[in-house]
């Protein structure tokens, strides 16, 4: 039992049982159980003994290297295999099993060539023969041999002619299965073949940008071996599709929440992302609406990036990864993406230039044109046909806000066959109740709009409120103005400016601009445009002041501001009239008032120079028969300013008690609402208490109009300043140096403007010459 229990070990070492001639059948059936030889003591001599002993060690190692070999061969993914010169099989190691699934057995007989392929059977057979013909030659093919299931297999298999060794008597043909190898080979091949087509289809710059773009979607996928592919355009939250491969269900233009995405994990972690299995990796992914009803289980993107921001997705996916994903994949992918961003950075950019280049000609166009026009009407009419006229735009109409019923409506158009009707919007009243603040608008300084129907914040009637330039983008991305849908595929724009037409704080109406552009406006275009319309506004405010000094006729104007500073004490409780004599726009901010006083009433004025922050700085210029004379310097512009904007000119001004009264003059024909409602916005109570129609007088005011033709900004600014600082008084009340400190120029540069004017004073008053020019 002992010995039994030892031959029945793994791997146990060789036995000779040595016994007496009594238990000779115990030791038989050793042998039975695996024992080597069985001697009998009386009969087995040393010799005898060591004999046994050494065939016992030999003939185990022996059987376990023949052992070893056969579990090679039988586990093999090689086999051998020994034919006649004919094909047929004499002998195949059992490994042949493995490799193309038949039996050792059932194989042997068959003639190898059956299962050839039959594409690569020449191959094959050209190869076998040449060894048959040349013992000494040695065959190597591969070719494609069935399987015993039906599926073909890639084979690489050498061969010799031992036919005259007697121990084979045949052609060996040593086979090795390289079926994962050669699939291996081909995956890189058309990965290789891929990317050629992808880099030849991005070079191809006689073809647009869009049908490349499309065709390398197409290749890229194609080559990753997945069903479907796309190229997404991001707009906020919304994940718009730009390009389609594969997926018949979906067509480009559509949208859908970027948060419903496999993309919004690329979008977030901005880069790519490959994920061979949802189920394993991501399931809360496969639930996803669109992967859940296509049965998508994989996806690789990767984000696009223009100037910096993430502007939307390259991306492939499928129902299977196949062998999963390469890094080599994921490069290539993310190559597309960049190209991509690249392209779109370059196109953008140069589109930029292109319609900047436009642009900067329609505004210099447009300048040249309003300038000599005599009318208001002429120049918005200008304006509007420039712009329509260039390439950047399609059509352009300018906008007034009736007074009255609030109604904005057209004033000229150009560009547009129809009615301008479905494009305005018949109040107000919503932008009064809910106004945007222009800090919300972001960097571009685009508004968030909303869309139309109840509530709406339309771009023209905010521009007419706010005084800002308002943009949409793009009506048929942005969901905000999806209302607008329908009237943009009538009228062919995407993109659209509402634009002030704008002399400092008067907005005379709006100029609007429409584009097939998508997300048109940007930056530098916005201003570019913006400066459009104050440039209208500049020619139509200087046309008016024009008229209102060659007309003798004027509207004269009795106004008076109630309470206009009754929330600062200190200027409430001014007793003694103050009198405005005049108001010099310095800057865009700052101002310089000159005015009188009583000697009791300058203490009250300097007491509300200090209580009001916008009054920066009084001087006492010196005594004059009405009182004192003093200069203020103001940081935001006084009542006065705003009546000249609006073409008016100032007779006179007077501030008492907290009120304010005053009277101008302008052009005949001027809108007296608007002007009341200019000043609402700065003195919410504005009473008009008298209005008359008055011919000025000749002579002297004639003689003051010809001479201030001729005069510039500047030049009147600095003989104005200079006049009421007391610069013309002997003694002096104030120096040159000083006046030019107030209007913060070089005392050269003042004495050139003072200089100029006083020679143009003269010319216009002894020679009546023609005004010199502007650089006079």
């Amino acid at each position: 039992d002992v010995l039994c229990s030892l031959l029945e070990r793994p791997r146990s070492p060789p036995v000779v049982v040595l016994t007496a001639l009594a238990t000779r059948p115990r030791a038989i059936e050793a042998v039975r159980h695996g024992a080597e030889e069985a001697l009998v003591k009386e009969d087995a001599t040393p010799e005898l003994l060591v004999r046994s002993v050494y065939h016992a060690v030999e003939r185990a190692a022996n059987e376990q290297e023949l052992a070893r070999y056969e579990a090679l061969v039988t586990e093999s993914t090689d086999a051998i295999v020994i034919v006649d010169a004919y094909g047929v099989v004499e002998y195949v190691t059992p490994s042949v099993e493995q490799v193309i699934g038949y039996d050792q057995r059932e194989f042997v007989g068959r003639n190898a060539f059956d299962h050839v392929h039959p594409a690569d059977l020449e191959i094959a057979a050209t190869e076998f023969q040449a060894v048959v013909d040349d013992p000494d030659y040695r065959a190597s093919a591969k070719f494609r041999y069935q399987h015993e299931d039906g599926h073909w297999i890639t084979l690489h298999a050498r061969g010799r002619n031992l036919i005259d060794d007697p121990a084979v008597e045949g052609m060996v043909v040593y086979t090795h299965d390289i079926t994962d190898l050669r699939e291996a080979e081909q995956r890189l091949a058309d990965r290789e073949a891929g990317l050629h087509r992808t880099a030849e289809i991005m070079a191809d710059r006689d073809r647009s940008l869009d049908e490349r773009i499309d065709d390398v979607l197409d290749v890229v996928r194609e080559t990753l071996g997945v069903e479907y592919g796309t190229v997404s355009r991001l707009r906020e939250e919304t994940y718009v599709f730009e390009f389609v491969s594969g997926d018949d269900a979906v067509q480009a233009g559509d949208t859908v929440p970027l948060s419903t995405t496999t993309c919004e994990r690329t979008v977030a972690q901005e880069q790519s992302l490959a994920i061979e299995n949802f189920l394993e990796e991501a399931p809360e992914l496969a639930d996803r609406e669109g992967n859940r009803e296509l049965g998508i289980n994989c996806y690789i993107g990767s984000p696009i990036v223009v100037d910096d921001e993430v502007v939307g997705t390259f991306c492939c996916y499928g129902a299977d990864a196949g062998d999963g994903f390469t890094e080599w994949d994921q490069a290539y992918v993310d190559m597309v993406a960049r190209w991509i961003g690249s392209e779109l950075e370059r196109s953008r950019n140069t589109e930029r230039l292109t319609v900047l280049n436009q642009l900067h000609g329609v505004v210099n166009d447009v300048t040249e044109a309003v300038i000599g026009r005599a009318t208001r009407e002429e120049m918005e009419r200008t304006a509007c046909r420039q712009l329509a006229e260039s390439a950047s735009y399609e059509f352009a109409w300018v906008a007034e806000r009736d007074a009255a019923t609030r109604e904005v409506t057209a004033r000229t158009d150009a560009g547009i066959e129809d009615s301008v009707a479905d494009l305005r919007v018949t109040t107000d009243r919503e932008a009064d109740a809910d106004p945007v603040d222009a800090a919300a608008a972001g960097t571009d300084g685009v508004a968030p709009e909303s869309d139309g129907g109840a509530g709406t914040r339309d771009p023209t009637a905010r521009a007419l409120k706010t005084g800002e330039v308002r943009i949409v983008r793009d009506v048929f991305t942005d969901p905000r103005h999806e209302a607008w849908r329908p009237v943009a595929e009538t009228y062919g724009f995407r993109s659209t400016a509402a634009i002030p037409i704008r002399h400092e704080e008067t907005v005379y109406g709006v100029l609007n601009v429409y584009t097939d552009r998508a997300d048109a406006f940007e930056p530098a275009e916005r201003t570019a445009v913006e400066q459009l319309g104050e440039i209208i506004g500049h020619a139509i405010a200087a046309a008016q002041r024009k008229q209102a000094l060659v007309s003798d006729a004027v509207v004269e104007l009795d106004l008076e501001l109630p309470g206009a500073f009754a929330d600062v004490e200190a200027v409430a409780d001014l007793q003694a009239p103050v009198r405005v004599d005049r108001v010099l726009s310095v800057s865009a901010e700052d101002y310089l008032v000159y005015g009188t006083t009583t000697a009791d009433g300058i203490e009250g004025v300097e007491t509300a120079a200090r209580a009001v922050d916008a009054w920066e700085e009084l001087s006492i210029i010196g005594e004059v028969p009405e009182g004192v004379a003093f200069e203020l310097q103001l940081s935001e512009p006084p009542v006065l300013a705003t009546v000249a904007s609006l073409g008016g000119a100032v007779e006179s001004a007077v501030i008492e008690t907290g009120d304010y009264r005053l009277t101008a003059q302008f052009p005949t024909g001027t809108d007296v609402r608007g002007v009341v409602e200019a000043l609402q916005a700065d003195y919410p109570r504005v009473d008009v208490v008298a209005r008359r129609q008055i011919t000025r007088s000749g002579g002297a005011e004639r003689f003051a109009r010809a001479w201030q033709k001729r005069l510039t900004d500047r030049q009147r600014t600095a003989l104005e300043a200079a006049y009421h600082a007391g610069f013309f008084e002997w003694p002096r009340d104030s120096a040159g140096q000083e006046v030019a400190e107030t209007l913060d120029v070089a005392p050269p540069t003042f004495h050139q403007h003072l200089r100029t004017a006083e020679r143009k004073l003269l010319a216009t008053l002894f020679d009546g010459r023609p005004a010199p020019t502007e650089s006079d």
